[in-house]
């Protein structure tokens, strides 16, 4: 092949190149479109398959969840010095789990794996989930201290130069509305 015919075949193939990247412009300026398309398709799948754990049963009165087991920073005594008691298999007789974990029904407790079920009155859940995240994030948020997040700006020889927020300064010291915990148990 002469050098002419290679260089007539690199243009084609350079112009090919052009053509095909402005009919997939549309498609490439879309991409957050489709992306968040896929991240929707993918949260309902979480919501549709229960991929470690069942969703554990309503009890009326109480919140359920899966505690572990194995947990040292997370100890079952701890829980229950705090008010959660082990779900017995009574309380919910319908309650089936259908996965491919070993899942058991021992006596007086549900267990999947290390995870057993357990409840909490609703009242107290929904205290302790105020106080760990409504009212701690805000008593942490009113000890930060203006100095600590305003810092003075100088100029080459010290003298200042006028004041920079850092982010989010504006911000504190509003306070957000309690959310309703409740509807989450």
């Amino acid at each position: 092949m002469s050098q002419r015919d290679s260089k007539l075949s690199q243009r084609d193939e350079n112009e090919a190149r052009a053509n095909r990247a402005d009919e997939d412009r549309p498609v490439t300026e879309d991409r957050t479109v489709v992306d968040n398309l896929r991240i929707e398709e993918r949260l309902s799948m979480l919501t549709d398959v229960d991929t470690v754990l069942p969703r554990p049963p309503k009890i009326p009165g109480y919140h359920t969840i899966w505690l572990t087991t194995t947990n040292q920073n997370d100890a079952l005594e701890r829980r229950f010095q705090l008010g959660y008691k082990l779900v017995h298999p009574s309380e919910v007789p319908d309650f089936s789990f259908n996965t491919q974990k070993s899942g058991q029904v021992s006596g007086d407790r549900i267990m999947i794996n290390e995870m057993v079920l357990a409840k909490i009155q609703l009242e107290l859940y929904v205290a302790y989930m105020k106080r760990n995240h409504h009212d701690a994030p805000l008593e942490q948020e009113a000890s930060i201290r203006p100095e600590n997040v305003i810092s003075q700006m100088k100029d080459g020889r010290g003298n200042p130069i006028g004041i920079v927020e850092g982010d989010g300064f504006k911000e504190l010291g509003r306070r957000a509305s309690v959310p309703d915990f409740a509807k989450t148990a």
